[in-house]
């Protein structure tokens, strides 16, 4: 049969009990070592019958208390073993020691609310290399002068993602214009003589419109490297890139321009052939 804790109020089974307590010639168990002491320093308090346990769920054993964070160096600090505490504006701040108490006391502003992440510094002393070209090597991020790949760096330099955060800019915005781009100019091919109801001399200049920025602007860069492997006299991919986009487009430039441009759109896609079937005379 299960007893009463007289100090807390919990129930207590005797035979598991952490504590047993003779008064009056009868025992009382408890629940922990801490109520036995209670009990035993003041044991009417407990028997008066004024005594009405507050928290009978055990409440009365400390809980240990989480780690708070040092608002001016950010080490974690246990409550109960902080070197110091200081109330700010309705909440109390816990510290490491006496140096970031004070600290905070002079300026609490500082050590509150987001601070800004300072922006990565390049050092611009570093070198980097050609990973193809392991002789090239420059002061700062650019392109390797022989075959137009990007430079890495070398020890003591920062990764330079710069070209790749453009090239998927100029990606995305160049694919929003290449897929009308395709479905219009293929569209003939599939046997859609007028897609979207244009003819083929509108078609024309609607494809010169979608395809001159992907083109002039999307492939800026390859042009870029393009000029650059001419100038150096180092051709590589980039010069066979930009050999075969700037001639494919100037051609289209020159196949729409012509008067007979209604049978011959901006990237040359072959005019819907007409019946043949006549009637003989």
């Amino acid at each position: 049969m299960s007893a009463t804790d007289p100090v807390c109020g919990m129930r207590v089974e005797p035979a598991s009990a952490a504590a047993k307590v003779e008064h009056g010639g009868k025992p009382y168990y408890f629940c922990s070592a801490h109520c036995a002491q209670a009990f035993k320093a003041d044991p009417q308090r407990y028997l008066s019958g004024a005594h009405n346990p507050a928290m009978p769920h055990h409440a009365h054993v400390a809980m240990p208390s989480l780690p708070k964070k040092d608002p001016v160096c950010g080490m974690k600090v246990d409550p109960a073993k902080a070197a110091g505490k200081h109330e700010h504006k309705g909440k109390t701040y816990y510290f490491c020691s006496k140096g970031c108490l004070e600290k905070f006391k002079a300026h609490p502003e500082n050590y509150l609310g987001a601070k800004p992440v300072p922006a990565p510094v390049a050092n611009t002393g570093a070198q980097y290399t050609c990973p193809m070209h392991p002789e090239v090597v420059q002061v700062g991020p650019g392109s390797c002068p022989k075959c137009g790949m990007a430079l890495v760096p070398m020890e003591g330099g920062e990764a330079d993602d710069s070209e790749l955060r453009d090239m998927t800019r100029r990606f995305w915005a160049s694919a929003l214009l290449g897929m009308p781009l395709v479905f219009v100019a293929m569209a003939p091919m599939l046997g859609v003589v007028q897609p979207l109801g244009l003819s083929p001399a509108v078609r024309g200049y609607v494809e010169f419109a979608l395809g001159t920025p992907v083109v002039l602007w999307g492939g800026w860069p390859f042009f870029h490297k393009f000029w650059l492997s001419l100038k150096n006299k180092s051709p590589n991919m980039y010069t066979l890139i930009g050999l075969g986009v700037g001639l494919a487009y100037l051609y289209s430039l020159f196949a729409s321009s012509r008067r007979d441009s209604s049978r011959m759109s901006f990237v040359s896609t072959p005019a819907p052939l007409a019946p043949t079937s006549r009637r003989r005379q």
